[in-house]
């Protein structure tokens, strides 16, 4: 009987203690044209005229369609991060000890008020060329996808950049003030003052103002309100692709290969 009992509140308990290991991420803020993708799932229309804002689970992608379309993503109550037009983005984990996103392409400004090292936690950017190691910083990132380059520009603490493409180089320890360059082959690249990233660094400006208002509007979420909210969406999700009958599910979004292309033959489109 007892073993019987132990059984049961184990059952009740590990998905509690899981829901609880992880991180509250949230998509707060969407602008022009913006799609979210489930894991497995489909890319669907994020609906920017009559926003909620809505959580994110691991495996979800987020993708914005060209200016002046852009989303915001809070990862609890310290963290935000701004996709810029044309950025393709993913929930890679949301594990609170080691959280990881992915940028396919496209660029994103952050900014990471949590003290990451100091609560032994990892947080880490993948990107293409490079893995980011995120510590508490402000900085700015891009990807330009199948060329496999990208950048890295910090204009706060300390990022930890490890280049995919350049096997057994050491991490290099990029600096508040510096950016610095993916390459594909050759000498591992080093920091330089930031010159390319200049205009996120202003923009950076109006981060902090926006980061602290989002920062102050923050209000935790209890896990089946979560719940409550995924299953609205994916009720209206359903309803979408019934009145669709067989149409395209995935709206007029742009395709990753074409955002690719746009973006190796522009490069980044600081404002």
């Amino acid at each position: 009987m007892n073993v019987v009992l132990a059984s049961i509140l184990l059952a009740a308990f590990l998905p509690l203690h899981a829901e609880n290991n992880k991180r509250d991420i949230r998509l707060v803020e969407a602008k022009g044209s913006v799609w979210v993708k489930p894991s497995g799932g489909e890319w669907e229309v994020v609906d920017t005229k009559n926003f909620e804002e809505l959580p994110l689970e691991e495996g979800e992608g987020i993708k914005t369609g060209s200016e002046p379309s852009e989303a915001t993503i809070q990862i609890d109550q310290e963290n935000t991060v701004e996709l810029s037009p044309d950025t393709e983005f993913e929930v890679t984990s949301s594990n609170l000890a080691w959280t990881k996103f992915r940028l396919f392409t496209g660029r994103i400004l952050s900014k990471i008020e949590e003290k990451i090292a100091e609560k032994k936690r990892n947080m880490n950017v993948l990107l293409p060329a490079s893995t980011l190691a995120v510590r508490g910083t402000e900085f700015a990132a891009d990807a330009s996808g199948e060329d496999d380059v990208g950048g890295l520009g910090v204009f706060e603490g300390e990022v930890e950049a490890t280049l995919n493409n350049l096997e057994g180089s050491p991490a290099v320890k990029v600096k508040a003030g510096q950016e610095l360059d993916f390459i594909r082959k050759g000498a591992p690249p080093k920091p330089r003052a930031i010159r390319r990233f200049k205009a996120m660094k202003k923009r950076m400006a109006f981060m902090r103002k926006r980061h602290a208002q989002l920062r102050a509007k923050w209000r935790s979420m209890p896990h089946e309100r979560r719940r409550a909210i995924r299953q609205k969406v994916k009720e209206l999700r359903r309803e979408r692709r019934q009145q669709l009958k067989g149409g395209d599910r995935n709206g007029p979004g742009p395709q990753r290969r074409g955002m690719r292309k746009r973006q190796q033959k522009s490069g980044p489109h600081p404002r």
